[in-house]
């Protein structure tokens, strides 16, 4: 990405990006054998700033070999580029049929058993970092349709006002604040607490912000009746 590239993509009318930024730790990078580093990555989403982008980021939180200091260091990346926005705060690296990952993970024998399309699941290896990926994944399941059904508009450009995007917008970044106090508590709470009941703790969690994402979801339901958009897509099977 270059500044003149999104100066004149801006003034030829693009509004909105996906871009494969996958991970804020430049360990978690280099295991996926990513050519971008850190650096890279942030110089691209401050030209994306400049030119007042939509900007969803490919993101890809955790994978078998996740270390607790890598979620720390994705936790402050993501706060910091709050404006580019995700489909919820869990992401996990699939296993899939033809690939030089499962295959590694098939000659260790770390592969447990087939999934959804070929997608194969795997045990995280470090204790703290699985309670995350547990706690996380939970979450992120109870809200599923609202990330989706908010990013859809954007990610998928429709043919709406401005305003109306902004008002996704909007939404979505309210979504994304509620992910990071999330992360950054649990976070905090598997650090301290040895013996912490990660259920437990995640449905104390999804109980305390229901009405925060009741409100939301009447927010932008009110938005797809004032832009005449309906919504008929399928829970994301992928969680």
């Amino acid at each position: 990405m270059t500044d003149k590239t999104l100066a004149e993509l801006k003034r030829a009318g693009f509004f909105s990006f996906a871009c494969g930024i996958e991970n804020g730790s430049p360990t978690a990078l280099a295991r996926m054998n990513k050519s971008s580093t850190v650096d890279d990555n942030i110089r691209a989403l401050d030209l994306f700033k400049k030119y007042d982008y939509y900007v969803q980021m490919g993101y890809i939180l955790f994978d078998k070999d996740t270390t607790f200091q890598e979620l720390l260091e994705n936790y402050e990346f993501l706060n910091k580029y709050k404006f580019a926005i995700t489909k919820g705060i869990f992401s996990e690296m699939f296993s899939t049929e033809g690939t030089k990952l499962n295959d590694k993970l098939k000659k260790k024998s770390i592969i447990k058993d087939s999934n959804f399309c070929g997608n194969n699941k795997y045990d995280i290896e470090d204790d703290m970092v699985r309670k995350v990926y547990y706690s996380l994944k939970k979450w992120h399941k109870s809200h599923s349709k609202i990330y989706d059904m908010t990013i859809d508009p954007l990610t998928a450009p429709k043919a709406i006002s401005e305003y109306e995007m902004y008002e996704f917008y909007t939404n979505i970044l309210k979504l994304k604040d509620l992910d990071l106090k999330m992360f950054k508590q649990i976070l905090y709470m598997v650090k301290t607490y040895d013996n912490l009941d990660i259920d437990r703790y995640t449905d104390h969690m999804i109980s305390q912000t229901e009405k925060d994402y009741k409100d939301i979801t009447e927010d932008v339901e009110k938005v797809y009746v004032k832009s005449k958009l309906k919504y008929k897509a399928d829970t994301n099977p992928f969680i």
